[in-house]
């Protein structure tokens, strides 16, 4: 018979000789998770006896872990600004710092709660902000865009699990190449901005698992950054309408020249809760 308590020591030894990062918490979650139990295991917890199910699951969950899987996709999910959305290898698992660019959106937003603001959110990936301001507040329009028919799949089936299905629209484009004919108050973006040679130095869980066409900005991580910047005043409500994009800590200074030079009018950077410059905010 295996005890948690023994599971989780055995596993804690092989994740770290295989380098896994902070492999005593992921491991924490993932039995809380699979067990119904809080990732704060107690010592009376840990002396439960795994029935040979259990055991078999945490077994193939530890060897997804020992190969740099992200945990996220391990569990399947991942929580964001109180969603729980489903998360796969389909999409790039959101991170804290994005939940920050709901907070910026709603900031610039502030007094339109109740109008029918109209928000497009681009490389929205498995739809985590664009399904977070559609839930915060209702009455605002909301398109999900993106490159990946994979990635807009999963955005559906969260949309779904966020119960507001039916108050977004979900399109297939490049950037703006594929949008209809009508414009926005807001974009908000989350782009690829990683250098190409940069990724190979990246964390295993990230450059061996999550999408490349989420992570990868080009030679020099201006690529798809420029792109939305350039084309973002077509698409923007003239004057008042804002783009809310995040960007590499060291792209800040030169990120507001390059918006200033597509014409908008007024440029900030804003820094995440490390303090790294982190956020674009534009207005036409």
């Amino acid at each position: 018979m295996t005890t948690l308590a023994s599971w989780l020591s055995q596993s804690l030894e092989e994740l770290e000789s295989l380098g896994v990062d902070e492999a005593d918490l992921k491991l924490r979650w993932l039995a809380g998770d699979r067990l119904g139990l809080s990732h704060l295991l107690t010592g009376s917890e840990g002396n439960r006896v795994l029935t040979p199910g259990e055991q078999a699951r945490l077994d193939a969950d530890r060897r997804r872990l020992a190969a740099h899987e992200p945990l996220a996709y391990v569990l399947g999910h991942m929580d964001f600004r109180g969603l729980r959305l489903e998360v796969d290898p389909r999409v790039l698992i959101p991170r804290p710092e994005t939940e920050e660019l709901a907070d910026l959106v709603l900031a610039v937003m502030a007094g339109h709660d109740d109008d029918a603001c109209r928000v497009l959110d681009l490389c929205t990936g498995s739809g985590c902000i664009g399904l977070a301001l559609a839930v915060e507040r209702p009455a605002w329009q909301i398109t999900l865009a993106d490159l990946s028919a994979d990635a807009l799949a999963l955005a559906a089936r969260n949309a779904d699990r966020a119960g507001c299905r039916d108050r977004i629209s979900l399109i297939r484009s490049d950037l703006f190449d594929g949008l209809f004919d009508d414009t926005f108050d807001v974009i908000v973006s989350n782009p690829p901005y990683i250098r190409s040679g940069d990724i190979p130095g990246l964390q295993p869980e990230i450059r061996l698992h999550e999408p490349r066409l989420a992570l990868d900005g080009g030679r020099d991580g201006w690529t798809v950054i420029d792109r939305i910047v350039a084309g973002a005043p077509l698409w923007l409500a003239n004057p008042g309408g804002f783009l809310v994009m995040e960007i590499g800590e060291d792209q800040g200074a030169e990120a507001e020249k390059r918006a200033r030079h597509a014409g908008f009018r007024q440029t900030d950077v804003r820094r995440d809760l490390q303090g790294r410059d982190r956020m674009l905010i534009c207005e036409t």
